[in-house]
């Protein structure tokens, strides 16, 4: 039998919509702060916030005389008709949040407009408003809320420890704290002050107070505006880099969103430069036009849908690159790969020779001991700063400074080990090269420079390939057709189901370019970005491929021209899946080995 629920029982499942667990409240209660002019809020809880949960704030009040309809379900003052769903520009805007929190807890609000001459406190239990009555207070809002899920057993039993309750409610308040940096927050767990921010609007001040001195001096600025969508906020160096995403925090027009989209973003910016299952510290603001943006897909809010997905991530990958570009080498001529991999000789590795004169490591102690004044462990070698940001493809006018350790060029070789490492010098530090990993950073940047070109030459098949075409990309045959043209590529249709291949690019040989077209149609799929993402790590495969191998023993003068070759990168301090080139080995790390100190 088909019956209409009742109303109490219906208010508690609309409840737990909104109301999932303690994180739930806080969020809504925030975010009502904001929307209410706050410039300080506090949020305490206790017992991960199942038994105890008060945010307070300094905004605007509720005026008395709303103080019960503001508790009713649909009730808002953000919009007032649908129309307005499509600008949305509040965190706050469905009317449901209030009601939600009221219905399965018992709720405590003491409030004061400034025009009011007193304020108002109301109690209200599972809807039903106990008490209300005058209290003074100071101008805003108080609301405590405690035994959550005390009429929803069920719903109560589900939730967690207090440390799995507690931990995304930090996280989430750090998270505000930072957007808004105008606001002082102060959030209070188990009566003890987990941080409290000056509002003073430095976001680096906030970044070091909540996440720490070690990711505040490892971050790059990120500003970039066009038209009508701005981005800026700080993303790590590749001096620093963390096992998950929990220190990538995104925000849209002031609200906090997990999207996949810009996540996607950031990872194709890093996509050559930090090592697989390494993640940088991101911390992003967009603005963009409210119209283009639709923040109606859950009831949490933290989901949002861009009305055009490619341009704003393209937008975020060139805002994150460029920043990566200020700590890039000194740029330089574009590098060339003057010797080939001994992996692709014939004949047998030749043995070693020393052609310059001996170091004479004894003189080169003494002189380093003398030189030492600072305990350093050992350590990768820092990127580069420059003085300028480079702009992609253009003419570079200004030289950027050394970078912070060593200039390559300055290396002074000393010899070849284990056929694999290049060893190195320079002032009272050794470096130890990776041989695969810097040619491998040649053949990268050399092939990138060929493969990003808006027009590349080309060269006829005379027998033309004959390639499959995946039946889910039908949709895309005009975009895959004029990607592979921009990447050298002349591809037309044959029949429904293949492509045939006309033309390539100068430098590939046949079998590569077959393999090349091949795995860029199975990188593809109907809802992702189908870009430079894909080229890049097929370009990072061929690199790897050619590159000379370990074990494959080296010359003098092939070391020499390799070092070079790296000079020349733009970035020579990480192959292209982010492994280090070179490490460094200073005098104290040498002498603490040796327990001399």
């Amino acid at each position: 039998m088909i019956r209409i629920l009742d109303k109490n029982v219906s208010d508690k499942i609309a409840a737990g919509e909104v109301v999932e667990r303690p994180l739930s409240i806080v969020k809504e209660l925030i975010e009502n702060s904001i929307d209410a002019g706050a410039d300080s809020i506090v949020v305490e809880i206790k017992q991960g916030g199942k038994q105890y949960i008060r945010v307070s704030d300094n905004g605007s009040g509720i005026d008395p005389f709303e103080l019960e309809l503001a508790f009713t379900r649909h009730a808002t003052s953000k919009i007032t008709q649908a129309e307005d769903l499509e600008s949305i520009a509040t965190l706050g805007f469905r009317g449901e949040a209030l009601s939600s929190i009221v219905a399965v807890s018992r709720t405590e609000v003491i409030t004061k407009t400034r025009d009011s001459v007193s304020g108002a406190r109301v109690v209200i239990e599972g809807s039903v408003i106990k008490n209300i009555e005058a209290a003074g207070c100071p101008e805003g809002t108080t609301i405590v809320v405690t035994d959550l899920f005390y009429n929803t057993p069920a719903r109560q039993r589900f939730m967690k420890s207090d440390s799995a309750e507690s931990t995304p409610i930090i996280e989430f308040v750090s998270h505000l704290a930072l957007a808004y940096g105008d606001i002082k927050f102060r959030m209070i767990n188990n009566e003890q002050i987990v941080f409290s921010t000056d509002g003073k609007g430095k976001r680096l001040n906030t970044i070091a107070v909540v996440y720490g001195k070690e990711i505040s001096e490892n971050l790059l600025p990120v500003s970039l505006q066009e038209n009508d969508m701005k981005l800026d906020g700080y993303v790590s160096s590749l001096q620093i880099s963390k096992p998950t995403r929990r220190n990538q925090v995104y925000f849209v027009n002031g609200r906090i969103v997990d999207n996949r989209l810009m996540q996607e973003a950031v990872s194709r910016a890093y996509e050559d430069k930090m090592l697989t299952g390494r993640f940088p510290a991101v911390y992003l603001f967009l603005k963009v036009d409210p119209q283009d943006l639709d923040v109606n897909i859950h009831p949490n809010k933290l989901q949002v849908k861009f009305r055009d997905e490619k341009r704003v991530s393209d937008f975020i990958e060139r805002a994150i690159q460029s920043a990566l570009r200020t700590i890039e080498a000194s740029p330089k001529a574009v590098p060339g790969v003057n010797w080939k991999a001994r992996s692709q000789e014939t004949t047998e590795p030749s043995a070693i020779t020393i052609q310059e004169e001996q170091t004479n490591i004894k003189d080169f102690l003494a002189k380093a001991r003398e030189l030492a004044n600072r305990v350093e462990p050992i350590e990768l070698i820092k990127e580069p700063e420059a003085d300028h940001v480079e702009i992609y493809r253009r003419p570079i006018k200004e030289k950027a400074s050394k970078p912070k350790g060593v200039d390559i060029w300055e290396l002074e070789i000393i010899d070849t080990v284990f056929g694999t490492y290049i060893l190195t010098r320079y002032d009272d530090c050794m470096y130890i090269i990776d041989q695969h990993a810097a040619h491998e950073r040649v053949f990268y940047e050399a092939f990138m420079k060929h493969y990003e070109a808006d027009a590349g030459v080309t060269q006829p098949v005379l027998a033309p390939l004959l390639i499959d075409r995946p039946r889910t990309l039908a949709d895309l045959t005009d975009i895959i057709k004029s990607e592979l043209l921009k990447m050298g590529f002349t591809v037309e249709e044959f029949g429904s189901q293949s492509f045939i291949v006309k033309t390539i690019p100068l430098f590939m040989e046949l079998d590569e370019a077959e393999h090349f077209v091949k795995d860029y149609l199975a990188s593809i799929t109907p809802d992702m970005d189908y870009k430079a993402p894909n080229r890049r790590k097929i370009i990072m495969g061929r690199a790897c491929k050619n590159a000379v191998k370990a074990r494959d023993n080296i010359t003098f003068e092939e070391a020499k021209a390799l070092l070079q070759d790296l000079a020349k990168c733009d970035n020579p301090y990480t192959c292209p899946h982010g492994r280090p080139t070179l490490v460094k080995l200073s005098l104290y790390d040498i002498e603490r080995m040796f327990k001399r100190i």
